[in-house]
């Protein structure tokens, strides 16, 4: 009974929050009760059920260098580590906390997600790379530093900022400095809301990260259409596969993409999650055969000096 009067003040604020969000996203509000359910009951109130546990590579970074045809171990590496410890030093500065469920129970992106995404951008070079989900928007920052080095690039981020919590909304990508801005556009709604026109906008993309509901049905809805869009050779990055079976069926859905499986780094343990750590996913495009000649690897740089 009380969980069901907390459910309907939840809908209360999204509701008076964003009536126009409340009334798009109300389809898959009802037709994702069964999943909720499951979890609820069985699932230890976040874990899909049946469970459906994914085998997760050791050496996933080695073979996603391998498939990049990028040194390994890989040149950017110290880059990365010298990044990560400057963003989580300047969130604490401000009094932000970090990790799983501390952005109104959602988190930012971990140390194996982001520098996968890193390694991905330097080594990929995309022109055009867009996110679902931002919160205090490490990844995002992650990406657009990457860019930077490159020279080349923009990053497009869709999230809805938590309804009901207006206090959070001003922690929007509180990551991203002022100096990467210009290579940065923050559009603020859903995935159901925005992706489609924002993908029919730029045509083609060369790298998707999906972050935001982690849902089934918003799982597969947000990487088939990104799927449709990617350029071959490009990526699809998805996060925390293991909350729900969408991932499953995309792959039952796409046999020709390649598919590296691999287990988060969360900085605390997650527990009751896939081996209380998570799974993320990394998934190529096939690649034509003018994509598939050899390219040379980027030189490495180091993280930008603290502003």
């Amino acid at each position: 009974m009380r969980s069901s009067a907390r459910r309907m003040r939840r809908v209360g604020r999204e509701l008076a929050g964003d009536p126009v969000e409340f009334l798009i996203n109300l389809p898959d509000l009802v037709l994702e009760t069964p999943e909720r359910r499951a979890k609820r009951l069985k699932g230890g109130g976040f874990m899909p059920w049946p469970p459906r546990p994914y085998v997760a590579l050791v050496d996933w970074e080695q073979r996603l260098h391998e498939q990049l045809r990028a040194p390994w171990p890989c040149p950017d590496g110290d880059a990365f580590r010298e990044l990560w410890d400057q963003i989580l030093g300047e969130l604490e500065r401000r009094k932000l906390p970090v990790g799983r469920g501390a952005f109104a129970g959602w988190g930012d992106g971990e140390p194996g997600l982001t520098r996968a995404v890193w390694c991905l951008v330097r080594h990929q070079r995309p022109e055009t790379v867009v996110e679902t989900g931002v919160a205090r928007g490490i990844t995002s920052r992650v990406v657009l530093e990457a860019l930077a080095a490159n020279g080349v690039g923009r990053l497009w981020s869709i999230d809805l900022p938590p309804p009901g919590q207006p206090g959070l909304h001003e922690q929007i990508g509180a990551a991203v400095p002022d100096r990467l801005h210009r290579r940065w556009r923050y559009v603020r709604g859903s995935s159901r809301r925005r992706l489609r026109g924002l993908l029919h906008e730029l045509g083609t993309i060369d790298l998707f990260i999906h972050d935001s509901k982690h849902t089934e049905r918003n799982l597969r809805f947000e990487l088939g259409h990104a799927w449709k869009a990617l350029t071959p050779g490009g990526f699809l990055v998805a996060d925390d596969v293991d909350l729900n079976h969408g991932f499953h069926a995309f792959q039952a859905d796409h046999p020709e993409a390649a598919t590296l499986l691999c287990l988060a780094e969360p900085l605390t343990p997650d527990v009751g999650r896939q081996e209380d750590r998570g799974v993320f996913a990394l998934v190529r495009a096939p690649m034509s055969e003018a994509s598939a000649s050899e390219s040379l690897p980027v030189p490495p740089v180091r993280a930008p000096a603290p502003r």
